[in-house]
Protein backbone atom coordinates (compact mmCIF):
# COMPACT_ATOMS: atom_id res chain seq x y z
CA UNK A 1 0.00 0.00 0.00
CA UNK A 2 1.51 3.41 -1.15
CA UNK A 3 1.64 6.37 1.18
CA UNK A 4 1.77 9.60 1.03
CA UNK A 5 3.26 12.08 3.61
CA UNK A 6 1.96 14.92 5.09
CA UNK A 7 4.16 17.51 7.19
CA UNK A 8 2.49 19.28 9.90
CA UNK A 9 2.61 22.28 11.92
CA UNK A 10 1.71 19.95 15.15
CA UNK A 11 0.28 16.39 15.23
CA UNK A 12 -1.57 17.65 18.81
CA UNK A 13 -4.06 19.76 16.94
CA UNK A 14 -4.65 16.22 15.11
CA UNK A 15 -4.80 14.00 17.72
CA UNK A 16 -6.32 16.04 20.94
CA UNK A 17 -8.57 14.23 23.17
CA UNK A 18 -12.12 14.90 24.58
CA UNK A 19 -9.60 15.68 27.96
CA UNK A 20 -7.18 18.25 25.44
CA UNK A 21 -10.58 19.74 24.23
CA UNK A 22 -13.53 19.00 25.90
CA UNK A 23 -15.84 21.58 23.91
CA UNK A 24 -14.96 19.56 20.33
CA UNK A 25 -17.47 17.43 19.04
CA UNK A 26 -16.82 13.24 18.85
CA UNK A 27 -14.87 13.43 15.60
CA UNK A 28 -14.59 16.47 14.72
CA UNK A 29 -10.81 18.61 14.57
CA UNK A 30 -9.29 21.55 16.46
CA UNK A 31 -9.30 24.35 13.42
CA UNK A 32 -6.03 24.70 14.35
CA UNK A 33 -5.21 21.64 12.72
CA UNK A 34 -6.03 23.63 9.22
CA UNK A 35 -2.35 25.47 9.46
CA UNK A 36 -1.23 22.01 8.66
CA UNK A 37 -3.29 22.10 5.08
CA UNK A 38 -1.96 25.47 3.75
CA UNK A 39 -2.02 25.34 0.35
CA UNK A 40 -0.08 27.64 -2.86
CA UNK A 41 -2.07 27.78 -5.92
CA UNK A 42 -4.73 25.82 -4.63
CA UNK A 43 -2.30 22.94 -4.12
CA UNK A 44 -1.01 21.04 -0.95
CA UNK A 45 2.01 19.37 -1.30
CA UNK A 46 3.05 15.92 -0.12
CA UNK A 47 5.42 13.31 -0.38
CA UNK A 48 5.25 9.99 -1.72
CA UNK A 49 6.30 6.75 0.29
CA UNK A 50 7.20 3.19 -0.74
CA UNK A 51 5.15 0.53 0.12
CA UNK A 52 7.98 -1.07 2.46
CA UNK A 53 8.42 2.98 3.86
CA UNK A 54 11.82 2.11 2.72
CA UNK A 55 12.11 5.84 1.65
CA UNK A 56 10.17 7.12 4.49
CA UNK A 57 13.60 8.14 6.62
CA UNK A 58 15.02 9.99 3.23
CA UNK A 59 12.00 12.12 3.23
CA UNK A 60 12.00 13.10 6.34
CA UNK A 61 15.54 14.18 5.64
CA UNK A 62 15.01 16.34 3.40
CA UNK A 63 12.16 17.85 4.48
CA UNK A 64 14.39 18.93 7.53
CA UNK A 65 17.03 19.58 5.60
CA UNK A 66 14.35 22.74 4.48
CA UNK A 67 14.06 24.32 7.50
CA UNK A 68 16.51 26.76 9.32
CA UNK A 69 16.79 25.10 12.65
CA UNK A 70 16.75 21.51 14.08
CA UNK A 71 13.57 20.47 15.18
CA UNK A 72 11.22 17.64 15.28
CA UNK A 73 9.17 16.85 12.66
CA UNK A 74 5.73 15.63 12.65
CA UNK A 75 3.66 14.49 9.88
CA UNK A 76 0.16 12.52 8.53
CA UNK A 77 0.76 9.46 6.74
CA UNK A 78 -2.23 8.88 4.01
CA UNK A 79 -3.38 5.80 2.34
CA UNK A 80 -2.78 7.43 -1.26
CA UNK A 81 -5.45 4.83 -3.02
CA UNK A 82 -7.91 6.17 -0.87
CA UNK A 83 -6.96 9.78 -0.89
CA UNK A 84 -7.77 9.18 -5.27
CA UNK A 85 -10.69 7.15 -4.00
CA UNK A 86 -11.81 10.35 -2.22
CA UNK A 87 -11.57 12.24 -5.40
CA UNK A 88 -8.02 13.86 -5.47
CA UNK A 89 -6.36 14.58 -8.48
CA UNK A 90 -3.09 13.67 -7.47
CA UNK A 91 0.23 14.88 -9.39
CA UNK A 92 3.74 14.09 -9.41
CA UNK A 93 5.26 17.37 -9.52
CA UNK A 94 8.75 18.98 -7.96
CA UNK A 95 9.52 19.37 -4.72
CA UNK A 96 11.62 22.42 -3.38
CA UNK A 97 14.41 21.32 -0.72
CA UNK A 98 17.97 20.75 -0.58
CA UNK A 99 17.28 17.28 -1.74
CA UNK A 100 17.27 17.28 -5.78
CA UNK A 101 16.79 13.45 -6.24
CA UNK A 102 13.95 13.19 -3.81
CA UNK A 103 12.25 16.24 -5.08
CA UNK A 104 12.26 14.66 -8.77
CA UNK A 105 10.93 11.01 -7.70
CA UNK A 106 8.21 11.68 -4.63
CA UNK A 107 6.90 14.86 -4.29
CA UNK A 108 2.94 15.22 -5.56
CA UNK A 109 0.29 17.75 -5.20
CA UNK A 110 -3.28 17.34 -4.84
CA UNK A 111 -4.44 19.84 -7.45
CA UNK A 112 -7.49 21.80 -7.46
CA UNK A 113 -8.48 22.30 -3.75
CA UNK A 114 -11.10 24.20 -2.43
CA UNK A 115 -12.54 25.28 0.93
CA UNK A 116 -14.97 22.08 1.09
CA UNK A 117 -12.70 19.88 0.03
CA UNK A 118 -9.49 20.98 2.53
CA UNK A 119 -12.41 20.42 5.24
CA UNK A 120 -13.24 16.91 3.78
CA UNK A 121 -9.41 15.94 3.86
CA UNK A 122 -9.13 17.13 7.52
CA UNK A 123 -11.97 15.19 8.91
CA UNK A 124 -10.88 12.29 6.83
CA UNK A 125 -6.98 12.49 7.94
CA UNK A 126 -8.01 12.91 11.30
CA UNK A 127 -10.03 9.45 11.40
CA UNK A 128 -8.02 7.45 9.15
CA UNK A 129 -4.33 9.22 9.39
CA UNK A 130 -1.17 7.83 11.22
CA UNK A 131 0.36 10.37 12.78
CA UNK A 132 3.74 10.14 13.29
CA UNK A 133 6.78 12.44 14.88
CA UNK A 134 10.42 12.47 14.20
CA UNK A 135 12.42 13.85 17.45
CA UNK A 136 15.28 16.07 16.76
CA UNK A 137 17.54 13.97 17.79
CA UNK A 138 16.84 11.20 15.55
CA UNK A 139 16.69 14.05 12.61
CA UNK A 140 20.12 15.11 13.43
CA UNK A 141 21.43 11.45 12.65
CA UNK A 142 19.26 11.48 9.48
CA UNK A 143 20.35 14.15 8.60
CA UNK A 144 23.82 13.94 8.29
CA UNK A 145 23.67 10.46 6.88
CA UNK A 146 21.62 12.13 4.00
CA UNK A 147 24.68 14.62 3.55
CA UNK A 148 27.21 11.53 3.41
CA UNK A 149 25.59 9.59 1.13
CA UNK A 150 25.40 12.95 -1.04
CA UNK A 151 21.62 12.66 -1.25
CA UNK A 152 21.14 16.16 0.41
CA UNK A 153 23.34 19.06 -1.18
CA UNK A 154 24.62 21.01 2.16
CA UNK A 155 25.16 24.18 0.47
CA UNK A 156 21.15 24.79 -0.13
CA UNK A 157 20.13 23.94 3.51
CA UNK A 158 20.39 27.15 5.95
CA UNK A 159 23.81 28.30 7.46
CA UNK A 160 22.54 28.34 11.01
CA UNK A 161 21.63 24.57 10.40
CA UNK A 162 24.69 23.24 8.95
CA UNK A 163 26.59 24.92 12.18
CA UNK A 164 24.01 22.76 14.70
CA UNK A 165 24.90 19.87 12.61
CA UNK A 166 28.47 20.78 12.34
CA UNK A 167 28.26 20.42 8.32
Amino acid sequence: MALLLRKLESKVCWTATAEDAPWLSTGDVQADALKSLRTKENALSLWHIEDDKGNLDQVVACLGAARQALQLIDYALLDAELIEELGFVLQRTAGDTPSAGANQAWHREIKQLSVSKIATLAHWMAAHAEFCRTPAKHLKSLLRSEVSAGRIDRERMDQGLRDKLSL
